[in-house]
């Protein structure tokens, strides 16, 4: 033999060493796993167990020797069968298999540790975690044997048609939206929405609802055109009508957002003609954590942003120019710059389609009606500053790309001539894991997206160019305006790296399993993870949120809902940023900090500043009100006295 061909065998010999030794390493973990797991959740408090290390007892021992000895007896159980099955020349073969086929078994360990996890919404581990679980989906899901031909016969016959994924997606986001809904609407009665932003919107819709468009008596210029532009509250208006209070607007916010399932769901079936792989991307966009963070957090014009984005791109995809020109429209009603996202489809068609023509039409249309609201509609944001003390431009919110004292312009001029700078700003630590937060639930497969990443260009710069942190957080409404975009990139990137497996010589059938196994543990793992779902999942929004809206919180609510009732509802109320979402369903409302001495006073005592709370008490030590109502040391209600 050739010296070559001597060095070659060895090293093949080498790599089939290493391989056999890497696949016997999982067999103590796999073993362990069941016992830790179940000592785990037993534990008189399992967060202590897995955040702090607490004191193990003994019984831990127990549990694990015990699930050591069952593992190995199912173990034994599969090893002759396996052999029977493939063939296996050996015994130890066939026990390998049998170890490799159950690595699931980790899954347990793995989901308490990340639910668990102490680090942060936007720490490091969840991410990697949620990756590293799906990854062991994939794999173990690949190493399973076909089904019989029978079996799968059988199961084309009930699951082959149209109906089983709709009632798959109707089934889970019903139950989906009714677990929102629910905290949602906790959240709003335990006191936890705020003036600032469900308060603003609910004075809004009302007043548009009484012949007053966009009127807001909680903004100093008495219109929210100061701050926004968003005429699609007007046909809302139409709705909120029927049932005029702040609940309201939470459940057609929940409603509006979720029906984005659908649009999700048409467009992975076009790309992929695959009605699993559709079904998981439409259930996957109702357990997207930002999707929650949307639902549960006051409400935003800018929230309806998603639902009609996406049909314009599935109607662009599917060339159904009429669908595409009304939810163009309303894509544009949502508020003014909804329309850089809308020219970013424009763009999309422009350089990534063959609809050039409608590109260049959209990309036009969407700067020209922008241009037309800021200039026509919009009041000039320096001067709203210099009248009212405040100062809504975007300008003040990518405050560090802008020297001081400058302007848009400035910022400009920045992002041309000082990239070092624009990247050192943009891959920050904390912008790094946001963007992991949008992308790991979806498997990173959006970055396989090809051009369908065009449409993520603006909702990107938008947000990582930004300085505030809400604007980059992944759980605030300014989210709609990248994770639509990577919804509509998935398949393309789904159908990328099924490719790439079956080029390296995966059968086509192993590599759909494992593709979409893995984007199934992803999204299903991110949910749980960073997710709204679940009680011990560490959401964001966890401190404003009310999971046990108990006989004390209802006794509290209900206490306030009948003193409220008694405020007549064309009078002026001053409350504070709590209590204000459940006044504002009238034509003045003011907060305690503008100093207007209104009608009625209602104040929560936690919201006050020690100076706003001497301004309410010295009203009322002068006689200038008198106490209507107050519940313990929380909440109280004044009325103007009589002359």
């Amino acid at each position: 033999m050739a010296q070559g061909d001597r060095r070659g065998a060895a090293d093949e010999v080498d790599t089939t060493w290493l391989a056999r030794f890497a696949s016997w390493a999982w067999a103590p973990f796999v073993a362990a796993a069941p016992g830790w797991t179940s000592y785990a959740l037993g534990h008189r408090d399992t967060p202590a167990l897995l955040r702090d290390n607490a004191e193990l007892e003994p019984v831990a021992l127990l549990h694990m020797v015990a699930g050591s000895l069952l593992v190995l007896g199912l173990w034994a159980w599969l090893a002759p069968r396996i052999g029977r099955e493939q063939g296996c020349p050996t015994r130890r073969e066939a026990w390998l298999e049998a170890v490799l086929r159950t690595r699931l078994l980790l899954l347990g360990p793995l989901v308490l540790a990340l639910v668990h996890e102490p680090g942060g919404f936007l720490s490091a581990t969840r991410p990697t975690l949620v990756l590293l679980g799906a990854l062991l989906v994939a794999v173990s899901v690949r190493r399973w044997p076909p089904l019989p031909e029978a079996a799968l016969a059988k199961l084309r016959r009930v699951f082959g048609g149209p109906r089983w994924p709709i009632a798959a997606l109707v089934v889970g986001v019903g139950v989906i939206a009714m677990l929102l809904l629910r905290l949602a609407l906790w959240r709003h009665h335990g006191f936890a929405t705020r003036a600032f932003d469900l308060g603003i919107y609910d004075n809004i819709v009302w007043n548009t609802a009484h012949g007053d468009f966009l009127a807001c008596t909680l903004i100093k210029s008495g219109v929210h055109t100061s701050a926004h532009f968003d005429p699609i509250l007007a046909p809302i208006a139409l709705i909120y009508a029927l049932a005029p209070r702040a609940e309201t607007l939470i459940v057609i916010q929940a409603l509006w957002v979720l029906s984005g399932v659908i649009p999700a769901y048409l467009i992975a079936w076009r790309r992929l003609e695959d009605r699993l792989a559709a079904t998981i991307l439409g259930l996957g966009f109702a357990l997207y954590p930002s999707v929650h963070g949307i639902v549960l957090f006051e409400f935003h014009s800018l929230a309806l942003l998603a639902a009609p984005g996406l049909w314009m791109i599935w109607c662009l995809d599917e060339d159904r120019p009429v669908g595409y020109w009304i939810a163009f429209g309303l894509a544009l009603l949502v508020r003014e710059d909804a329309s850089l996202f809308v020219a970013g489809i424009g763009v999309y068609a422009l350089l990534g389609t063959d609809h050039r023509r409608r590109g260049g039409l959209t990309l036009g249309l969407a700067l020209a009606y922008l241009a037309f609201v800021k200039f026509a509609v919009m009041p000039d944001p320096d001067l709203l500053m210099r009248d009212t003390g405040d100062h809504y431009s975007y300008t003040n919110r990518y405050r560090r790309l802008i020297p001081e004292g400058g302007g848009a312009r400035d910022g400009i001029a920045t992002l041309i001539m000082n990239p070092g700078f624009v990247l050192g700003h943009v891959l920050s630590t904390a912008k790094i894991m946001a963007a992991l937060a949008f992308l790991v639930p979806l498997g990173l497969l959006p970055l396989a997206g090809g051009r369908r990443l065009l449409l993520a260009v603006y909702g990107a710069a938008f947000m990582f160019l930004a300085s505030y942190k809400s604007i980059y957080y992944p759980l605030f409404h300014y989210s709609t305006a990248l994770y639509p975009a990577l919804f509509a990139a998935t398949p393309e990137g789904v159908a990328r790296v099924r490719g790439w497996l079956v080029e390296r010589g995966e059968t086509p059938g192993r590599a759909r399993a494992a593709v979409l196994s893995y984007l199934g543990a992803c999204l299903v793992l991110a949910s749980l993870a960073t997710g709204a779902l679940l009680d011990v999942a560490p959401f964001a929004l966890t401190r404003d949120s009310v999971r046990d809206f108990g006989p004390n919180e209802r006794a509290r609510y209900e206490w306030f809902r009948a003193a409220v009732a008694e405020i007549p509802p064309s009078a002026s109320v001053s409350a504070s940023k709590r209590t204000a979402p459940h006044l504002s369903n009238r034509a003045e409302l003011y907060i305690v900090q503008q100093r207007i001495e209104a009608d009625w006073l209602v104040v929560n005592f936690e919201d006050l500043e020690p100076q706003d709370m001497g301004w309410v008490v010295e009203l009322e030590r002068s006689g200038a009100y008198e106490e209507v109502a107050k519940y313990e040391a929380e909440l109280w209600i004044l009325r103007r006295s009589e002359p």
